[in-house]
């Protein structure tokens, strides 16, 4: 920066100074002034209820304010209380929904009373499967029920309660895979027999005639189990009525 710029902005500054103070010394002479002090006195009352006006509106907005904010709360706290009577109720219709959901089929019902009628827990079928099959012999008019129920309940047999229907599937392999097994291995000599044996002669040694039956065991075995978890499934889901043999 040269030097007359310097010498300018210094006179600049001193001139806004004397201004200034020229200013300050013309208004403290107004307010000392003869024509002040008339003026003051004259409008003295209007200047002191100018100000209490100024105060009461103050006052008032306020108050106002306040009484908005509190409406304010009570609307939000209102509001509040109806969202969560409304939440309540919400969640009693949810309930209400899934237990209704949860109750089964007439149709389940039904079918679960025919299951147990045609293959009874305490019926003649499972009973000669869990205490008298032995594998080397077998009896069919007690087997005929496992035969009837293999090819009746796989033409478009299902349970609507899915938990319950994957229990059949099950118990439909496994009664499949037996009866299969049995007949695979039954040598009537007549059609007429009721009983049939396991023919040790056809077996190269006894231990492999062994071997097969133990193996027919096994699969009655699975097939018991197969049917007694049909049977929880459809009292888990309460497919089961008085009269229906459990």
């Amino acid at each position: 920066m040269n030097l007359r710029a310097i010498v300018g902005l210094g006179g600049a500054v001193v001139l806004a100074a004397v201004a200034y103070a020229s200013d300050l010394v013309g208004a403290l002479s107004y307010l000392r002034s003869d024509a002040f002090v008339r003026w003051n006195t004259t409008h003295a009352t209007e200047m002191f209820w100018g100000s209490v006006a100024v105060v009461l509106s103050q006052i008032v907005w306020i108050v106002y304010l306040y009484r908005k904010l509190a409406a304010a709360e009570a609307s939000s706290s209102g509001n509040r209380q109806e969202l969560a009577d409304l939440s309540l109720k919400l969640s009693t219709a949810e309930k209400a929904l899934a237990a209704l959901a949860a109750e089964p089929t007439e149709h389940d019902i039904e079918l679960y009373g025919r299951f147990l009628a045609e293959l009874p827990p305490t019926g003649v079928t499972i009973d000669y499967l869990a205490k008298w099959f032995t594998g080397s012999s077998w009896e069919w008019h007690k087997l005929r029920p496992l035969d009837e129920f293999r090819y009746h309940w796989s033409l478009n047999t299902y349970f609507d309660d899915q938990a319950v229907d994957d229990a059949r599937k099950v118990l439909e392999t496994t009664c499949n895979n037996f009866m299969s097994a049995i007949a695979l291995r039954t040598f009537k000599k007549d059609p007429r027999e009721e009983v049939s044996f396991l023919d040790e002669d056809r077996f190269p040694s006894y231990k492999d005639f062994h071997q097969e039956r133990t193996g027919l065991v096994a699969l009655a075995d699975s097939l018991l189990q197969a049917h007694r978890a049909l049977v929880d499934a459809g009292r888990s889901a309460k497919l089961y009525r008085a009269q229906n043999p459990l």
